[in-house]
């Protein structure tokens, strides 16, 4: 089988993708039937675990286990990626219990806020069929402090959004804007090496 890093590389940006259609616009209240916790939590997970195939790449190190000892020293130096994987680790562990985390914090909260747009003069009917066809049949990601917003704008149909925060620490951050910033550290580190991958194949 192919383990090309591009492959992987690609793969993180669909999922930023995917978070970025949920925090921006869903397009249709329909869209809240995908996951959005999900959907973060799979990006993570793929962009933590691209440092394994990038130790495996003859381009960034002789041999792989050269390649695992630089990346894994990069990664120490990141601000982000190592949130990444306290994320990812955190998520296939069942927690952080057996190591340290690598950004320093523990992560304490994964929270969804729903923010669902209707159109001016939207009658209470409308608004209570709107908010069951959007929030109806959340899974057991849905936690007690995610938050649930109802605007009205001068649109024609209902719009709805879902933006995922984690909470590490003091500090919260947005999924979308961090797996961004995560990605562009792999960008970095790539670059180093003198290469450049495309976002699509």
């Amino acid at each position: 089988m192919d383990y090309a890093a591009e492959k992987q590389y690609r793969r993180i940006w669909r999922g930023i993708e995917r978070i970025g259609e949920f925090a921006t616009d869903a397009a249709h209240v329909g869209r809240f039937g995908d996951d959005p916790v999900d959907a973060a939590r799979a990006t993570f997970a793929d962009c933590w675990h691209l440092k394994d195939w990038l130790g495996k790449d003859s381009r960034v190190a002789a041999t792989p286990k050269a390649g695992a000892a630089a990346v894994d020293a990069y990664v120490n130096g990141c601000a982000y990626l190592p949130i990444a994987a306290d994320i990812a680790n955190s998520e296939k562990h069942a927690g952080q219990d057996r190591k340290a985390p690598r950004s320093g914090a523990q992560l304490i909260a994964v929270n969804a806020k729903f923010v669902l747009t209707l159109p001016l003069g939207t009658d209470r009917a409308g608004l209570v069929q709107a908010m069951q066809e959007a929030f109806d049949g959340r899974n057991e990601n849905v936690e007690n402090n995610d938050q649930f917003a109802v605007v009205y704008a001068n649109r024609r149909v209902p719009a709805a959004r879902v933006e995922i925060t984690y909470t590490l620490g003091a500090r919260v951050f947005q999924a979308f804007d961090l797996a961004k910033k995560c990605v562009g550290e792999w960008d970095a580190f790539l670059a180093s090496k003198g290469l450049a991958f495309s976002r699509q194949g």
